[in-house]
């Protein structure tokens, strides 16, 4: 059986190494939108030539901001924003 190497870390701090990754999965981001787009190219860049980035996300489109805690999905960037604004290519299907 094949094993598949992973590597768990921040994009901001230490990037990834540009076009070496066959799949790159980003799993609920947490991307506040001043460095969104950064963390996203860094992501994007990561993948190989024919190869996947898989974003898995919330669909916030019906939340309601809560007076009882300081969540508002507006400050932050979402998984179909971030994977629409790094792409150079036609290359997303959104899923909800």
């Amino acid at each position: 059986m094949a094993t598949m190497p992973a590597k768990c870390d921040d994009v901001l701090s230490n990037p990834p190494t540009p076009g070496v990754y066959d799949l790159v999965s980003i799993q609920y981001p947490a991307l506040l939108r001043d460095a969104g787009l950064t963390a996203g190219r860094a992501v994007l860049d990561a993948v190989a030539p024919g190869g996947t980035l898989l974003i898995v996300g919330h669909d916030f489109s019906n939340h309601q901001p809560s007076k009882d805690h300081e969540f508002h999905p507006s400050n932050f960037m979402m998984a179909d924003q971030l994977a629409t604004r790094t792409s150079t290519t036609p290359c997303c299907a959104l899923r909800r």
